[in-house]
C-alpha cells in the first residue's frame, strides 16, 4: 500500500479547493464559499487574496450587483488552481485497489492493510486531516462497533445504546459537523472479524460511516471534506 503525500497546503485551502472543484465554471463570492466551508472571514479573504496572487484563483468584481448593493469580488479556479486542486486532493490510498473482492467498486471506502493504519493516521494528520480511530480490533458484534464510535468519536447527541442505527447516523454526523476541522478521516481498524463473524452487520456499519460522510460532504453549512479508511 501506497500513501500519496499531498501539496503542502493548508486544511483552510483544502477546503476552498474542494468547493471550487466540484463546480469549476462558477464564479464564487466570498459570502458563500464563507457558508460552505464554515471558515471565517478573517481566515477566509487573506486565503483568497493569496491564492490569486499566486495565479491559483481568477477574481474580478461582479459587473451588475443589485441595487443598494455594493459589488462583490468573484472567483473561480485557474488552469492552474485546477492542477495544483487535483494534486492536493488526491486521496492518500486509491480507493478500492486493496478492497477485499466482495467490497471492490466501493469509490467512497478507501481499503487499507491492517499494517498500514499507522502510517495512514500519521501521513493524515500531517496533511491537515483532523482523524478519528474506531478500533473493533479482535471484537464482531455490533456493542463493539458503537463502543468503538462512543469511545472514539465526538457525538451529538449523545448516543446511549446500541439499539439504533439511525440513532448513531444523526449522532455520529452531528458530532463531526461541529468540530472546527473542515478535513476528518474516519479509520476503523480491525474489522476482519465483525466482518468474517457478523457480515450483515458489517455491512450495516459500513453503511452507517458512508452515509455520515455523503451528510458531511453536503450539509448546508460548515460542510466538511470526509474520507473513509477500512482495514481488512
Amino acid at each position: 500500500m501506497g500513501v500519496t503525500r499531498r501539496a503542502d497546503s493548508s486544511p483552510q485551502t483544502l477546503a476552498v479547493f474542494e468547493l471550487l472543484q466540484a463546480e469549476p465554471a462558477r464564479w464564487w463570492h466570498g459570502y458563500d464559499i464563507a457558508k460552505a466551508t464554515g471558515l471565517r472571514s478573517g481566515t477566509l479573504y487573506p486565503l483568497l487574496v493569496r491564492l490569486a496572487d499566486h495565479g491559483l484563483l481568477e477574481a474580478h468584481w461582479e459587473s451588475d450587483p443589485p441595487t443598494g448593493r455594493p459589488r462583490r469580488h468573484l472567483y473561480r479556479l485557474t488552469t492552474q488552481g485546477m492542477a495544483r486542486t487535483e494534486e492536493a486532493c488526491t486521496p492518500l490510498v486509491s480507493a478500492g485497489r486493496n478492497a477485499p473482492d466482495a467490497y471492490r467498486g466501493r469509490v467512497n471506502i478507501e481499503w487499507i492493510e491492517p499494517s498500514a493504519v499507522a502510517e495512514v493516521v500519521r501521513a493524515a494528520r500531517a496533511d491537515g486531516f483532523e482523524v478519528y480511530v474506531l478500533s473493533t480490533t479482535g471484537e464482531s458484534d455490533r456493542q463493539a462497533f458503537f463502543d468503538a464510535v462512543r469511545t472514539g468519536c465526538p457525538l451529538d447527541p449523545p448516543l446511549v445504546s446500541a439499539r439504533s442505527w439511525d440513532a448513531m447516523i444523526d449522532s455520529l454526523s452531528g458530532g463531526l459537523l461541529v468540530v472546527d476541522a473542515v478535513r476528518i478521516a474516519i479509520v476503523w481498524s480491525g474489522s476482519a472479524a465483525i466482518r468474517a463473524d457478523n457480515p450483515t452487520e458489517f455491512e450495516v456499519a459500513l453503511s452507517v460511516l458512508t452515509a455520515v460522510c455523503d451528510r458531511l460532504a453536503t450539509a448546508a453549512r460548515h460542510r466538511k471534506s470526509v474520507r473513509l479508511y477500512v482495514d481488512h
